[in-house]
């Protein structure tokens, strides 16, 4: 079938949440890879599938930056305290996953478990969408999807020809 190899980036100089989440086995065709850095200075984000950020060590004005630089399907995770729920409070709506410290560490490898089954899935519906795709594009017949009101939702190269219109 295929394989997917997750980066995952932690910003963060605790090592502790990276021995935590090693311990968590990938999901099946997928392996992945931890990346452990104190700052984002000359990192491309765009390779990370996770970023899981620190925010006793991330300044969250660079949140910002994050945003614009991660990949669109990548997973971000904030990791809290109660001095720093203010940081939270700002930047909720950037976040994917929040974590609070002290870590329960099964409640943290629980929480990963879930964030990588959430990849898989969203990696196979992609890989579903083009098998769906390359196959009714590829037959000479008409082939539509249609929803309960009538309207289109999917159709092929040869009904687009048929019916003079595009996509």
């Amino acid at each position: 079938m295929y394989h997917r190899l997750l980066n995952i980036f932690i910003a963060t100089e605790d090592h502790h949440l990276e021995l935590l989440l090693r311990d968590i086995p990938p999901q099946k065709q997928f392996s992945h890879k931890f990346f452990l850095h104190s700052n984002f200075d000359g990192i491309d984000l765009k390779k990370y599938a996770v970023l899981i950020i620190d925010f006793e060590t991330f300044k969250p004005d660079l949140m910002a930056k994050v945003q614009a630089e991660k990949d669109e399907r990548a997973v971000v995770i904030g990791c809290f305290t109660a001095g720093n729920f203010s940081a939270l409070a700002e930047n909720y709506h950037l976040l994917d996953w929040v974590w609070t410290k002290p870590f329960s560490p099964d409640k943290i490898r629980c929480s990963f478990a879930n964030v990588l089954r959430y990849r898989k899935e969203r990696e196979d519906a992609v890989l579903n969408q083009k098998y769906l795709d390359t196959l009714i594009d590829n037959l000479p017949d008409l082939i539509w999807f249609k929803d309960a009101r009538g309207s289109h939702l999917k159709v092929n190269h040869s009904f687009c020809q048929a019916v003079n219109k595009t996509k």
